[in-house]
């Protein structure tokens, strides 16, 4: 459970130039690395762990020749007349949000990423073009036998694994976009002061209905289920 005043993230204690790399003129921009590096620390995190600078320096790297390759493979997709249309991503879109209990929570997701919805949505139109990649050009080559899969499992059994879920619930107290330092410690008191009472026994989604300013009120501040 959680109060909070807006969504701020830390970034990743690892340094990388603004463009990463370059793929046939396509910039591969930092924020993608750091968002994809931060997303992997929060898995780890999940599970209890934690990865060392090395461990980082490592992932960044990996991360950014797996970009590379995503990257190539879009511009493949466009070399071949594979596209992904406005309608597809739409669809794929409001699938995705059906997933959560309204649009509101979807977008506190988004914004836990790091992502705006267009960010979001020029994300799902190239997965959804590699996907059409992948099954025109690279799946009619594939050839696995059932003993490489068990030994792929054995060798990678803790991607398989299921991480644990935790229900989350949020109150969002607003800063006035004007409101200066006084409005911001007035914000946090008022935060403070709702913490204290739900630790004192107070239910929690009554003190978000009664004061969290967002449309998850309505809902007891409900997030649903992250992992």
């Amino acid at each position: 459970m959680a109060a909070h005043s807006g969504h701020k993230h830390k970034a990743p204690p690892v340094n990388l130039p603004e463009v990463t790399a370059q793929v046939n003129g396509a910039e591969i921009k930092k924020e993608v690395i750091l968002r994809e590096l931060q997303k992997t620390m929060d898995n780890y995190k999940s599970r209890g762990k934690t990865l060392s600078p090395d461990q980082l320096k490592t992932l960044a790297k990996k991360l950014i020749e797996e970009e590379i390759e995503r990257t190539l493979l879009v511009q493949k997709g466009q070399e071949i007349g594979v596209s992904a249309s406005p309608e597809m991503v739409n669809r794929r879109l409001q699938q995705i949000k059906a997933e959560f209990k309204s649009d509101a929570v979807f977008e506190h997701r988004l914004a836990d990423r790091g992502l705006t919805v267009d960010q979001y949505r020029e994300e799902l139109k190239n997965d959804l073009l590699l996907d059409q990649v992948i099954k025109r050009e690279i799946e009619p080559r594939i050839q696995i036998s059932e003993n490489e899969l068990r030994a792929y499992y054995a060798k990678h059994q803790d991607r398989f694994r299921t991480p644990d879920k935790v229900r989350a619930r949020v109150i969002l107290i607003k800063v006035p976009g004007q409101g200066g330092p006084e409005a911001e410690h007035a914000a946090r008191k008022k935060i403070q002061s709702i913490r204290q009472r739900v630790l004192n026994g107070t239910d929690f989604a009554a003190m978000a209905q009664k004061f969290s300013q967002d449309s998850l009120r309505s809902k007891g501040g409900d997030l649903g289920y992250f992992t």
